[in-house]
């Protein structure tokens, strides 16, 4: 694994093992980490957009908008979990009381990518029909919107592109047999090298197995890191970021 690769590279340099093992886990789970964590700002930045320039001209437009941004969050959850379709269709009879929209939602193959190119198409046609002398002002908005979508498109192929990346069985297979073979042969190293008895091999086996076999098993699980990030808390900090971005436009104080 890519885990396993950096720590022998460090190892080449000189550098402190044990640091590097704590080291290199945390980058491997932070690049996992970012992709989903830019989702949710880019959603905030895109509710922000949606209520300030998008409202003003057509609010149904802005409101449906916002509601399918919302369903974002929880469907690229459900998609990166492998959770089944009626989780999901629970979200949308929730969040989308149309139902035309809900059961074109529903029919798609792809439900993350379809929600933002729905957000575009809404997006689009609200501002391109706004009054002749907003209209120069609409089209640099939509120039917003459509910056703000593909960020999230980004987002979305990211969390894609690491979902389905997995490791080949062999490779991981190999390791496993590998480490083994080192395990097996460690007691035979030091009882002919370092001259110890059997209680000191076998405490120092022990210690050693602990260390690289807990090690095997979180690379393993970093392969996986979706099942283990805050997916969860992450989609819904996301659809909060866009209620309350429309919250705030209700009564905002005097400039």
């Amino acid at each position: 694994m890519q885990v396993w690769q950096d720590l022998w590279k460090l190892d080449r340099l000189g550098g402190d093992w044990y640091v590097a093992c704590f080291v290199l886990l945390r980058k491997h789970i932070k690049a996992k980490f970012v992709p989903f964590y830019f989702q949710v700002l880019h959603t905030r930045g895109l509710s922000g957009i949606l209520a300030n320039h998008v409202f003003p001209v057509s609010p149904q437009a802005a409101v449906l908008s916002v509601r399918y941004l919302s369903l974002l969050g929880w469907v690229l959850k459900g998609q990166l979990r492998g959770e089944n379709q009626n989780s999901q269709k629970q979200l949308f009879e929730l969040m989308l009381t149309n139902s035309s929209e809900r059961e074109w939602i529903m029919a798609q193959p792809k439900k993350s990518v379809a929600l933002l190119s729905r957000i575009r198409q809404i997006c689009c046609l609200a501002l391109a029909s706004s009054p002749a002398s907003t209209l120069k002002s609409g089209y640099n908005q939509l120039y917003f919107v459509e910056e703000k979508i593909a960020e999230l498109e980004a987002c979305v192929g990211s969390c894609e592109r690491l979902f389905g990346s997995p490791i080949p069985p062999t490779y991981t297979r190999h390791l496993s047999r590998v480490m083994s073979l080192w395990l097996v042969l460690l007691p035979m190293s030091l009882v002919f090298a370092a001259s110890l008895n059997t209680l000191a091999v076998a405490f120092v086996v022990s210690i050693g197995a602990y260390v690289f076999v807990g090690l095997d098993e979180v690379g393993m699980e970093i392969e996986n890191v979706f099942q283990l990030l805050p997916l969860q808390q992450l989609a819904a900090a996301a659809q909060k970021d866009a209620q309350d971005q429309f919250l705030m436009i209700g009564d905002p104080p005097t400039v």
